[in-house]
């Protein structure tokens, strides 16, 4: 048989969720702001804040970004629903910018075009998501580059990417983007059982 998705769970492992059981604190005990400050000394981001998924990360940082009604959103077509749902959840519309054939990660020729065009037209997004496909880091220092004279927001679906390096930083370090958001499901690269969170140097 071939998983989806298997962790390794020992010992260890397990004591430390019995502790937190024990103690009756599962959602804002002591442990959360320890898992926050391991996630910050890990990526190199200066805050962190857990969430209950992924999903709801993404939601928080539109609602952070101040996406709202009228807005409009741009990410990619191959990820997972969240990645667009996050902006209709604040009342924004979604657009989508086509992906390399090669990388599976947003086409930085097909942005740049899609921006010119947006600037004619008058519909500059007011955010952009990008999704780390695969746990490979999209180009941020060339997105970045790209979209700076356009004043959009960058957020990072880095739900599969903890553990990745972009240059010499971790992925959700944000050097080059506002905010990175990570996934804890069972399938990802650590898990809490569930869980996200949102990582950002402001």
């Amino acid at each position: 048989m071939i998983f989806y998705g298997k962790h390794s769970v020992d010992e260890t492992d397990i004591e430390a969720v019995v502790e937190v059981l024990r103690h009756q604190f599962l959602t804002q005990g002591s442990v959360v702001p320890q898992f926050e400050e391991a996630l910050c000394q890990y990526t190199g981001a200066d805050y962190c804040t857990a969430v209950n998924s992924a999903t709801s990360g993404l939601h928080v940082a539109c609602l952070a970004a101040g996406v709202g009604s009228g807005d409009l959103v741009w990410t990619v077509p191959n990820s997972f629903v969240a990645s667009a749902n996050c902006a209709l959840f604040c009342g924004a519309s979604v657009d989508f910018v086509d992906i390399d054939k090669q990388s599976r990660n947003i086409s930085i020729s097909q942005l740049i075009a899609k921006l010119e065009n947006a600037k004619r037209l008058g519909k500059l997004p007011k955010a952009l998501i990008l999704v780390h496909f695969s746990g490979l880091s999209c180009d941020m220092q060339a997105i970045a580059e790209v979209i700076a004279p356009y004043e959009v927001v960058l957020i990072e679906d880095a739900a599969h990417a903890l553990g990745g390096q972009y240059q010499t930083e971790k992925i959700g370090s944000c050097q080059y983007s506002d905010m990175a958001v990570l996934s804890f499901h069972p399938v990802k690269s650590i898990t809490s059982a569930e869980g996200g969170a949102v990582l950002t140097n402001s």
